[in-house]
């Protein structure tokens, strides 16, 4: 025997229960920051939250943080510190798109966030052999 999914109401402005007087918009999936007064939904008032779709500089900027470090750290990565930030970056970005995500709003630059972590663990070798060349050289000198 098989299992019906749970029924969830569909996308729409609700009444908010922690907020008399005001409804508050459901995904269809899960609530968003968006609240407006009661009754503008119902009266035919246009209301369109201050949301965009668009990509705006602070949504992906540790996004392309994340990119640029992974490729610099393909090239230029000595002691890793170059891995280390656009993994740190890359994580920072997949949090903030997964919280734009459940707040209801278009995630933005997952692609960018993987790429560079994907680029900043292959620099790693090259990472590990430049942290090498830099210890033996300071060896030779001292």
């Amino acid at each position: 025997m098989t299992e019906t999914p749970a029924l969830t109401p569909p996308p729409g402005w609700y009444a908010d229960p922690q907020f008399p007087g005001t409804e508050r918009w459901w995904s269809g999936q899960s609530w968003t920051a968006n609240v407006q007064p009661a009754g503008r939904a119902l009266a035919g008032i246009p209301y369109s939250p201050q949301v965009s779709d668009k990509p705006t500089w602070k949504s992906i900027a540790p996004a392309v943080t994340a990119f640029t470090f992974g490729i610099i750290s393909l090239a230029l990565n000595a002691f890793l510190l170059a891995t280390v930030v656009a993994i740190a970056r890359g994580v920072q970005a997949l949090r903030r798109a997964r919280r734009s995500e459940l707040d209801g709003d278009a995630p933005h630059g997952r692609a960018f966030a993987w790429w560079g972590i994907g680029l900043a663990v292959a620099g790693i070798p090259m990472g590990a052999f430049q942290t090498w060349l830099v210890v033996t050289s300071w060896a030779t000198i001292l």
